[in-house]
């Protein structure tokens, strides 16, 4: 191999190497800024949902709607991944949170919530197979643990975030949440209204700086993965995958 060869293998593997690390770099971003609204909704949808008038019973059925559906459509999502690649479902998982949170901060009754629920659900069921999957695409098999690490590490700092800066929101714009579902202060949706579409413009934002990074994989036989280091340049490259196991 001539000198000139070597050396366009290895500027190619580090090219490689950098669309891999943005692509994840980007996908941690994509899940923290998902991960905003977690915390208030575990905190905020019952008092919400009291405030529109539901019932103890239709606040544990709202709750539900969302583990109901993320349950139903998992095993469809793992199927598509594999036919269909990871891009579809990874961008329909962030524009679905993205309206869920929306309808969070728009609706007026309590079927809007049910509806914003189903929709969280589905963009949950979409986004974290979609995102997992890439994490095992992508990730050196020497530090596919510490990848999987940090997208957990990721979504509890977005929770924390959201939490705190929703419930400091929350609190100031409803005159106090806890007050208002007494009787006193103001409606808990005076708070949760611009809450909820901060939240869904910043999954809107994770879903744009994402589109033009997230892998293009058509099907299971074009899937790339991380075979692992160019041979002589020490860079990540994505390769075809490797034969079946018998």
């Amino acid at each position: 191999m001539t000198p000139d060869a070597t050396l366009s293998s290895k500027q190619g593997a580090e090219i490689d190497a950098k669309h891999v690390f943005t692509i994840l770099r980007r996908l941690h971003l994509s899940v923290f800024l998902t991960s905003l609204p977690f915390g208030m909704l575990v905190f905020g949808l019952p008092l919400i949902a009291r405030a529109l008038g539901a019932s103890t019973l239709a606040i544990g059925g709202l709750l539900a709607a969302y583990a109901l559906i993320v349950v139903a459509l998992q095993p469809v999502v793992g199927y598509g991944l594999d036919r269909f690649g990871r891009r579809p479902f990874l961008l329909a998982g962030l524009l679905g949170y993205a309206f869920s949170n929306a309808l969070f901060g728009l609706t007026s009754d309590v079927g809007g919530l049910l509806l914003a629920q189903l929709v969280q659900g589905m963009g949950a069921g979409l986004l974290w197979l979609a995102a997992l999957a890439v994490i095992s695409d992508l990730a050196h098999e020497d530090t596919l643990g510490q990848e999987y690490g940090r997208i957990e590490e990721m979504s509890i700092r977005g929770i924390l975030l959201g939490t705190v800066v929703g419930l400091a929101l929350f609190y100031l714009l409803s005159g106090g949440a806890l007050d208002a579902v007494s009787g006193g202060g103001e409606s808990p949706l005076a708070g949760s209204r611009p809450m909820f579409l901060g939240y869904a413009a910043a999954t809107l934002l994770a879903a744009t700086t994402h589109a033009q990074t997230a892998p293009k994989v058509e099907d299971a036989c074009a899937r790339p993965t991380v075979a692992g280091q160019a041979a002589g340049g020490g860079f990540l490259k994505i390769t075809s995958p490797p034969p079946d196991r018998p």
